[in-house]
């Protein structure tokens, strides 16, 4: 499951992938979320310093990224820059 949270997949998108690798559970919308919680696997890292972060969005605002709205954003310098 930690793979799946490293990629940022959605719940749903991470549910069909558990359901093919663990068809022995049942697995609902909220299962992901209580068994990462269980494990301790957490989508935001905490020990990510500001300057890394302010940085990332100074390159994406001074780059092609200047036009995007705030949650495609946060979506782009996530899977960039792994913050």
């Amino acid at each position: 499951m930690e793979n799946y949270v490293r990629e940022h997949l959605q719940r749903s998108e991470m549910i069909d992938f558990l359901k093919r690798d663990f068809s022995c559970y049942k697995w609902s919308i909220r299962s992901p979320g209580k068994r990462l919680r269980l494990s301790q696997i957490y989508y935001n890292d905490k020990n990510v310093p500001v300057e890394d972060v302010v940085d990332a969005m100074q390159k994406e605002l001074n780059g092609p990224g200047a036009l995007l709205g705030y949650r495609a954003m946060h979506k782009k310098i996530r899977q960039q820059h792994n913050i």
